[in-house]
């Protein structure tokens, strides 16, 4: 099964059940960056935090935003002091912090990598098997419209079965991907999002430095993936 999203920063729990859910998982980085998305920044209990990029087209792709170097060596310092100060205390701190530093480098490079590197570091943390590639490096068709240009990206990963969230659901008819040998399936959380405890909601550096790897992949695992049917 063949999940593909936009690369986001410390995304939170919801993100990493299409994680679970994939063999595969493609990156889409060569789609428009998007301005105050999650692509840069997420959100802990007392705030958010934002990698500052650089200026840029509203055409640019994510793969050429690049991190501001200046204003992100302030970003930087000023982050790793305040998480220290907040979740230093927490039972699983010291495997969070290490993650934290091994994405927030000193010499960051484009703000692709580094939220690609943040999924990554988080989905190994929590033994999820999938394999990675990333959008930009396929031969496919991009000047097509979102649909057929999703299915054109998959086509070139060869793959035979789609999965994407439920929230997702308008942007594809079940019919044409059927026409074009792609199962089509979509992926329903069971947890509650709006409520406070554990903070399900927030990026998930606040679950991983509260609780154990087995209990995040517990969780990960209460979802329902259905296959959209057509007449």
């Amino acid at each position: 099964m063949t999940a593909v999203m936009q690369p986001y920063l410390f995304p939170y729990l919801g993100y990493f059940h299409l994680v679970a859910a994939a063999d595969h998982f493609v990156f889409y980085d060569d789609v428009q960056y998007i301005n105050d998305g999650w692509i840069n920044r997420n959100r802990l209990p007392h705030g958010w935090f934002t990698v500052p990029v650089t200026a840029g087209s509203l055409t640019d792709p994510i793969r050429e935003r690049q991190v501001a170097a200046g204003p992100y060596a302030h970003f930087r310092r000023k982050f790793l002091k305040g998480f220290g100060q907040r979740y230093g205390k927490s039972p699983y701190f010291d495997a969070v912090e290490h993650m934290v530093h091994e994405v927030f480098t000193e010499a960051p490079g484009s703000i692709s990598e580094m939220a690609q590197r943040s999924v990554r570091l988080v989905a190994n943390h929590l033994s999820l098997g999938a394999r990675y590639s990333t959008s930009s490096t396929y031969t496919y068709q991009r000047d097509l419209p979102t649909q057929a240009k999703l299915l054109s990206l998959l086509y070139a990963c060869r793959a035979e079965c789609y999965v994407n969230q439920v929230g997702g659901s308008h942007l594809y008819d079940p019919e044409v991907f059927a026409a074009s040998g792609v199962q089509l399936n979509f992926l329903q959380s069971d947890l509650d999002y709006s409520a406070e405890e554990p903070g399900l909601q927030y990026s998930v550096l606040h679950l991983l430095a509260h609780h154990p790897p087995q209990q995040c992949r517990e969780w990960l695992q209460q979802y329902t993936i259905t296959t959209p049917t057509y007449a």
